[in-house]
């Protein structure tokens, strides 16, 4: 995995970076908009951020202010302690009204990762899916194989029939979920519907979005990104 964060924001909301070595960034993205305001578009920016990296992310105050940095930095700064301990530190030092969430970053190793390329045509779907459900059984995940097979057709399909070439898969294996991706190039927000009876089409994320415990659409400069979460189980099971 790249560590690539792509940001956007909305307001004068707290959005800070604790590197490993200390060194704070305030700087992530310009301040946008308020959501449902009259204005230009929200601000967007883009990072590779080593690993490690802690994430701060706030809502405004009301009063408009807020603590120093030096503070944010002190308690986002903390290597051997989680998240949520973080967490703790920095909301006693914010207004008890905010909004508050604490990550740190981490990257994939490589064999937790597949990816593929697809051809812009519909006979690609066959291979690629096999493919996947192949790799799916090599991990040996407890999930149903059918049921990530059923995920990468149909969004595979849908790439290649409305959107725009270049279409690439990619499994991405967590602890506790698998992650199916299907990027393309067309920058157009695909749609869930329900088919009528007779229709031939119109089902893919309907049939995505009832097999996957979450589904949901990446924007990117040169296109998008559909991905679907399906929670593992025991394998044994």
């Amino acid at each position: 995995m790249t560590g690539r964060l792509d940001l956007a924001r909305a307001g004068t909301s707290l959005c800070v970076a604790v590197r490993p070595d200390g060194s704070l960034d305030a700087d992530l993205v310009e301040e946008g908009p308020l959501l449902g305001g009259d204005g230009p578009p929200f601000a967007c920016s883009s990072h590779v951020l080593p690993e490690g990296t802690v994430l701060g992310l706030a809502s405004s105050p009301r009063d408009g202010g807020g603590p120093p940095l030096a503070r944010v930095a002190a308690a986002l700064a903390s290597p051997g302690r989680g998240p949520h301990a973080m967490a703790d530190d920095l909301a006693g030092i914010l207004a008890p009204e905010r909004v508050l969430l604490v990550a740190r970053t981490l990257r994939l190793p490589a064999g937790d990762v597949a990816e593929w390329e697809v051809p812009g045509e519909l006979s690609a779907v066959g291979p690629v899916r096999h493919a996947a459900e192949e790799r799916v059984r090599e991990w040996g995940l407890g999930v149903d194989p059918l049921t990530v097979e059923l995920i990468v057709s149909e969004l595979v399909t849908n790439a290649v029939r409305h959107g725009a070439p270049p279409v690439a898969l990619r499994l991405l294996r967590g602890e506790s979920t698998l992650t199916v991706e299907v990027r393309d190039g067309a920058p157009t927000a695909p749609h869930l519907r329900h088919a009528r009876a007779g229709d031939e089409g119109g089902r893919g994320l309907h049939i995505c979005a009832t097999l996957a415990d979450a589904w949901g659409v990446r924007y990117e400069t040169d296109g998008k990104t559909v991905w679907a979460e399906v929670a593992l189980g025991d394998p044994a099971a």
